[in-house]
């Protein structure tokens, strides 16, 4: 790619920022993932600049614009720019590792060369500037066009540096679809008992990126073995095997379109604020329309189905070894043993049986199922997500899917908290009502709404109440 269609490919906000280190006479190159994946021709989702000005300098070239001291003392800070963030780091060289994650001091270097020398891959320590023009030191655009993850310089002492590395290597795999350079490949089976000096919630990260890969399939089936030492109090590579990760994988990934398109049918039908997943994804309003981070919900809706897999085939061998009595108890164990957040504990335990294999083997047609039934004992949500999980993994038909939709469609009730009575108001009309019979009276009023029994307004309610309980005393 030549220098113009490089720059031309840049957004207004990073032209801006090379241009005032050019002016104030500082060298300033656009580095690492940002540029990697311009030359891919992927779209660039956050700039980052290395530049031999210092910190303070920085800072006070940008003294107009808002400004983050992101990571100060690693000689890193945001600036930005039009509602887009730019990360800019001074040019430095790591000393040494002793604890095989972080660098046991910063140093400020001098040259842009030595910056690189630093870089974990070849295809993240490629360099761009439009003075110097592309700055490949690594042969790093050849393994970009060859598809290669090579370490820079010797691999062993690279990954060996920062264990990270060795995750990160498998997930740019994952999602790029490159193949793991041999001597590389080597270094990290040499070194993945290293992981242990890594912080969990850095891993998690790395392997629920890895998950949505689109290449993560051929990564988990080679790789099976690392992930296990990952989580060894949790996972055995029988255990993954058996539970058919990588083929929930292969499953998940070709019906990604399907699983975008039904969320949006589930979230047209219904207000977020009765989707208590989709809830947690709301953003802001604009203009009096419900914003939502759909991306990142649809990125998390996957992994909790490939967790909630995992929990419910793993189920009995798990439950044994940490004396659990249920999936919710199990989910909470992963939660904690993983750093998962408060929205993926929730739903794997909502979801680990309705995603059962066997789930929906006893409805053999769509005919055969009772969807009121369905929706009073799981709710409607939580069959959503059975639903659409079971169609992506070919497991049920799409005419399912619409038959749900259909039904829902026509039933506003979808949940408790949809019924036109509360139960202080139920409580009030029948005062002898007490304790756990309230809530039972409160699902057989729900119930009676999906079946079409009664409609879903206060009166009509109140008097299906008194009829019914008329019915008993008699």
């Amino acid at each position: 790619m030549k220098d113009a269609e490089i720059y031309a490919k840049l957004d207004s906000g990073a032209k801006q920022v090379l241009s005032k280190f050019v002016k104030a006479n500082y060298e300033c190159y656009l580095v690492g993932g940002s540029l990697r994946d311009l030359l891919l021709h992927k779209k660039v989702h956050d700039y980052d600049f290395t530049t031999n000005a210092r910190p303070e300098q920085v800072e006070e070239l940008f003294h107009t614009q808002r400004v983050i001291e992101t990571g100060i003392k690693h000689g890193t800070v945001t600036v930005l720019l039009a509602n887009s963030s730019y990360e800019i780091t001074t040019f430095r060289k790591d000393t040494t590792y002793s604890d095989h994650r972080h660098p046991d001091g910063i140093v400020f270097a001098d040259s842009l060369d030595e910056d690189l020398a630093r870089r974990d891959f070849t295809i993240n320590a490629l360099a761009w500037s439009p003075e110097r023009g592309l700055v490949d030191l690594y042969a790093g655009l050849s393994d970009l066009s060859n598809g290669l993850i090579r370490a820079v310089n010797e691999p062993n002492e690279r990954l060996k540096e920062d264990a990270l590395r060795i995750l990160r290597a498998l997930r740019f795999a994952s999602t790029l679809g490159f193949e793991i350079e041999s001597k590389t490949k080597q270094a990290v089976w040499n070194l993945f008992d290293t992981l242990s000096y890594v912080a969990r919630e850095r891993i998690l990260e790395e392997i629920d990126k890895l998950f949505l890969g689109q290449f993560a399939a051929p990564v988990l089936r080679e790789f099976l073995d690392l992930f296990a030492f990952s989580y060894p109090e949790l996972f055995q590579t029988n255990l993954l095997k058996e539970a058919n990760c990588v083929e929930l994988v292969e499953a998940l990934t070709e019906h990604k379109a399907f699983i975008q398109s039904s969320l949006l049918e589930l979230i047209k039908l219904k207000s977020q604020s009765n989707l208590p997943f989709v809830k947690s994804y709301f953003v802001s309003k604009e203009n009096g329309a419900d914003m939502i981070n759909f991306g990142a919900m649809q990125r998390e809706l996957s992994l909790v189905f490939y967790w909630s897999v995992y929990v419910h085939s793993q189920l009995d061998n798990l439950r044994k070894k940490f004396n659990l009595p249920n999936s919710k108890q199990l989910a909470k164990k992963l939660a904690n043993s993983m750093c998962w957040s408060n929205v993926r504990r929730d739903l794997v335990s909502l979801c680990s049986d309705v995603l059962a294999p066997d789930f929906w083997h006893k409805y053999q047609t769509v005919e055969a199922v009772n969807w009121s039934d369905l929706l009073c004992i799981y709710g409607a949500e939580q069959l959503a997500y059975s639903l659409i999980y079971a169609v992506a993994s070919a497991k049920l038909s799409l005419d399912y899917w619409q038959a749900f939709l259909a039904f829902v469609q026509a039933n506003s009730c979808w949940t408790l908290r949809d019924l036109n009575l509360r139960g202080d108001e139920l409580l009030k009309l029948c005062p002898d009502l007490q304790g756990a019979l309230i809530n039972q009276t409160l699902k057989n009023l729900w119930l009676a709404v999906l079946k079409g029994e009664v409609v879903n307004e206060k009166s009509a309610l109140e008097a299906y109440v008194k009829l019914s309980l008329e019915k008993t005393e008699k």
